[in-house]
Order: structure tokens, then sequence, then C-alpha cells
């Protein structure tokens, strides 16, 4: 029995604006400005093949120029010769990741206006510890606004930019862990709806006797007679191993632990405090129910981890389901 994710996007931001948050009107800036089917991809090079060039072009996309190193010519041609490509030069402010330097950004810029199948719309960097840094943040900016872009769009804001420094929202932003409805600062937490829940069922039901071990390695040791119940998830779906013995779920409104390790596909769950509970029964890993709520936060704080590695390990065997308007 496969575990499933609901991913409901509407709306992921701020549920309405508040005298206590001025990041919202930032939000709904984002969400009137960004033309429809308009994406930001990012590269780990400055050159891409004519097939993924021509697959920019048909989704009508804004591709940056994330260049490594030294500026060299730009090979783009599209088999259209009819088709630009609109694209956006990174500027690298600190992240050293990618992006190319204020000292080369003239000469990458002269490759671009030079190339007859770029047309360069704006100019981006991205924020390294905006979450937990806000002197590295502040610099950051400050050397991001020096470059004269003259009219072109400017964007620099990641999700904790975006919370702690609405003010450099500039022409675009581009939230990521806030789509999902999740703050990377916890004091925003309480602005967002958290959009991504994951559920599963339990399969098995039994009653354990004091003394009695659970799972493999024998790990967890049953304090008292106990009712546990079988779920079908476990690491194969991308639930963390290290969640053994620590992890918790909901199953009708009341927290569970975890008990023993996590298996490829099942976990031990104790509902010895939650009644009635049959076969069947949901049992939500990240998500609400019954008014009690479980955030990736949460199952990321359990785990050791952060909850952009939840997300990214929950495997392609987990139906996902994406549901528009609740």
């Amino acid at each position: 029995m496969p575990t499933a994710t609901d991913f409901n996007p509407s709306p992921v931001f701020f549920k309405k604006p508040t005298a206590r948050c001025s990041a919202a009107p930032v939000f709904r800036k984002l969400c009137s400005s960004v033309p429809p089917r308009s994406v930001s991809l990012s590269s780990s090079s400055a050159h891409l093949s004519g097939q993924k060039f021509l697959k920019l072009l048909k989704i009508n996309s804004s591709s940056p120029c994330p260049h490594c190193g030294k500026p060299k010519p730009l090979p783009w041609k599209p088999h259209d010769k009819k088709k630009i490509a609109p694209c956006h030069i990174k500027l690298n402010t600190g992240m050293n990741r990618l992006g190319v330097d204020a000292r080369d950004l003239l000469e990458l810029f002269s490759l671009v206006q030079e190339n007859p199948y770029l047309k360069l719309e704006g100019f981006y960097s991205h924020y390294a510890s905006a979450d937990s840094d806000p002197v590295l943040t502040g610099q950051q900016w400050a050397d991001f606004s020096a470059i004269q872009t003259h009219g072109l769009l400017r964007h620099m804001d990641n999700s904790a930019g975006l919370l702690s420094r609405p003010d450099s929202a500039s022409d675009m932003v581009r939230p990521g862990i806030a789509v999902y409805g999740i703050s990377p600062l916890p004091k925003f937490q309480k602005e967002l709806r958290p959009a991504l829940s994951w559920k599963s069922r339990i399969t098995f039901i039994r009653e354990v006797s004091k003394g009695a071990t659970l799972s493999y390695g024998a790990t967890f040791r049953a304090p008292r007679r106990l009712r546990v119940a079988t779920v079908a998830v476990g690491y194969g779906d991308g639930l963390f191993r290290s969640l053994s013995n620590r992890g918790q779920v909901l199953v009708q409104g009341r927290l569970c632990p975890i008990v023993g390790r996590v298996t490829m596909d099942q976990i031990l769950i104790d509902i010895s405090q939650v009644s009635p509970v049959v076969e069947e029964t949901e049992v939500v890993l990240i998500g609400q129910q019954q008014g009690k709520t479980l955030l990736a936060s949460d199952m990321a704080r359990d785990a050791n981890t952060i909850p952009y590695e939840i997300w990214c390990h929950i495997t392609d065997r987990v139906p996902k389901l994406y549901l528009h308007h609740g």
C-alpha cells in the first residue's frame, strides 16, 4: 500500500496582509508580476545544448546565465534561427557557487549582447545566509545594488531574503521553501500555510507485552504492554532512517511515536494512547489532521536535517496528488 503526498499550492504564501509582517506586500507583488509560464531555470554551466535551448524557448522561459569562471564565447544557437532566448546574468556577490564576478561582468555582458540568439532581460544574484547572517546579507545587497543595470530586471531574494529583507525584492523574487509554506525563519511561520502533506495508512495492529523488542536490531524494548501499528512507509519511500525511535506521526489528531527502526517499506508506531484505531486508518507524516499539524521542519528536526532534504528524499514510488483550491 503506497504512501501519498498532496501538494496544494493555493494559497501558499501569506494568508492575509498583516501589520506584523512587512513582507506580505512582496508576496502579492510576486503573484501579480510574474507572467504565466515564465520560469527561472538554473544550470551549472553557461552552455546549453541545442535540444535544451529549444525546450527553453517552447516553455517561454527566462534562462539565467550562471557563468562559472572567466567569460568565454557563448555558442548558443537554436535550430530555428527565428527564435531568440531571453536570459538573465547571474552575479556572484558572496555565495561563490555560480555567477560572474563583478570584475568580469562587463566582458560577459558584451558577449551576451553580441550573440544574436540571446536577449538580455535582467541580472540576479543569490543570498547565502539571509536566514542567519544579516551582516553578510546586507553586504551582498549593497554589492548587487551597486551594479548599474540600465533598467533591466533585477532579482536577489530567495525565501529567507524575501522574509528578512522585503526592501530588497526589486522586480522579481525567487521563493523556494516558502512555496511549500515553510519559513526558513521561525518567527514568520505563522504567516505561511504549509502546502505539502504526506500520508499513509495502518496495515496491521498488534498488542505487544512488556519487554518485547520491535523491528530490526531490537533497538526498542516495550516498557509496558503496548498497542503497536504497522504503517506502509519506509526509507524506500524517502522516510529518513534516522527517525528510528525518534520520529512521530499523527493518528486521529494525536502524536504517535515511531518505535523501533525505520525499515525499507514499513514503520511501527505506538498507538496505545489513541482509540479506536483500525487497519486502514490514515496516518499523517507531514500535514494536518483534526486540528493538529506536523510540519516538514518538525520531521527535519527529529531527523537532524533541513526541510529541503525531507522533500528531496520523497521517492518516485510515492504517488503525488496536486490539488488546486483545496
